[in-house]
C-alpha cells in the first residue's frame, strides 16, 4: 500500500517545511512527491496534502483529491492558512476549496491556530495545531551565545504593507534609524549566522495572528527576541522579560532603541530565551506533538 506526501511545486524550493517531510516520510512510509508527478494509484492508503488549496496549488489537484475513497486517509496539512492575498475572485474561490478539502480530510494539521478557529472551527474536531519550530537545528546548535554581537535589532523576511503593516513601518525606518536593520531574501545558512551576529531579532505575527519561525530561530541561536505579546506566546511558556521581551505596537521602536543602548541589561534575558527555546521548542518537541495524532490514524513504517 502507498503513502503518498503530496506537495505542490510552489514549494519545490522550500525552506522549513522539508525537515518534517524527511522525517515523515522515513518514519511513516510516505514518499515525497510534488503536484506535477502525482499518481493516486489504487492502492494508494494515506494522502498527505500539503499546502493551502488554490492558493498554492495548481487547478488540477483539488477536484482529484476530493474524489478519494473514503478508504483512503486524507491528512490536510495547510501551512498558510488564508486566502486574503489573493483577488476577490480567487479569495471566494481559495475558501470553497478548502471547505471542500477540510470536509474530506481525516485530520488537518497547521501552525495557524487562530485563523483556524476563527474562519474553520467547524473543524476544530479534527484539527490539531502544530506550531514552528527553528530547522535545520545543527545550524542553530553550533553557536554559542554572541558576547559581542552587532548593536542592532534585526528585521527580516516579507514586510507587505496589507499582510505586515507594523513590518512595513519597521523596514521603513530602517534606512533612517540606527538601532534597526532591514534584510530580506537571506539563504539558510547565511540567515541564521545574519540572526547570531545581531544582539536583537524583531517579530511581529502579522494579520494572521500566526507564531512566525523567527520566534523560535532568534533566540534559538542566542539573540534577544524582540516580540510581539500574544495569546499564543504565552500558551506556549514564553514569560515576558525573562525569554523575550514584548512588544504591543509602535513600543517596538523604542523597545529597540533601549536594547541597542543597554544591551548588557538584555543579556540574562537572551540566555534564558536560547536556554528555553532550544529545549523546549525543538524538532524533536514537535514531533512528540504530531505523532501521536498521526498514529492515531497510520502505524509507523509500510505495511
Amino acid at each position: 500500500m502507498r503513502r503518498l506526501f503530496i506537495v505542490p511545486d510552489y514549494y519545490r524550493k522550500g525552506t522549513w517545511y522539508r525537515y518534517f517531510i524527511d522525517r515523515i516520510c522515513k518514519d511513516f512510509g510516505f514518499i515525497w512527491v510534488f503536484e506535477s508527478d502525482v499518481a493516486l494509484t489504487a492502492d494508494t492508503e494515506v494522502v498527505i496534502a500539503f499546502a493551502m488549496p488554490h492558493f498554492n496549488w495548481v487547478d488540477e489537484i483539488i477536484p482529484e483529491l476530493l474524489k478519494l475513497p473514503k478508504s483512503v486517509k486524507l491528512i490536510s496539512w495547510p501551512t498558510d492558512l488564508h486566502c486574503g492575498d489573493l483577488t476577490s475572485f480567487t479569495v471566494v474561490r481559495c475558501k470553497e476549496e478548502a471547505l471542500g478539502l477540510f470536509e474530506r480530510a481525516d485530520l488537518i494539521l497547521s501552525p495557524y491556530y487562530n485563523r483556524m478557529m476563527e474562519e474553520y472551527s467547524k473543524f476544530v474536531g479534527k484539527y490539531k495545531y502544530v506550531p514552528w519550530t527553528f530547522v535545520p537545528q545543527k545550524a542553530y546548535l553550533k553557536y554559542t551565545l554572541n558576547e559581542v554581537p552587532h548593536l542592532q535589532c534585526l528585521q527580516l523576511g516579507q514586510c507587505s504593507p496589507h499582510i505586515y503593516p507594523l513590518r512595513h513601518r519597521i523596514m521603513r525606518a530602517a534606512g533612517k534609524d540606527g538601532a534597526i536593520r532591514y534584510s530580506h531574501g537571506l539563504k539558510e545558512a547565511r540567515y541564521v549566522k545574519w540572526l547570531h551576529h545581531h544582539v536583537c531579532g524583531i517579530v511581529d505575527v502579522g494579520h494572521n495572528e500566526a507564531l512566525q519561525p523567527k520566534y523560535f530561530e532568534i533566540p534559538a541561536v542566542g539573540s534577544l527576541l524582540l516580540g510581539r505579546k500574544t495569546n499564543l506566546v504565552d500558551d506556549l511558556g514564553f514569560v515576558p522579560y525573562k525569554h523575550y521581551v514584548p512588544f504591543d505596537g509602535d513600543d517596538v521602536f523604542d523597545k529597540a532603541h533601549e536594547i541597542v543602548a543597554n544591551p548588557e541589561k538584555f543579556l540574562e534575558i537572551r540566555k534564558a530565551g536560547m536556554k528555553f527555546v532550544r529545549e523546549e521548542h525543538n524538532f524533536e518537541r514537535r514531533l512528540e506533538v504530531l505523532y501521536p495524532v498521526l498514529e492515531k490514524l497510520i502505524p509507523r513504517g509500510v505495511k
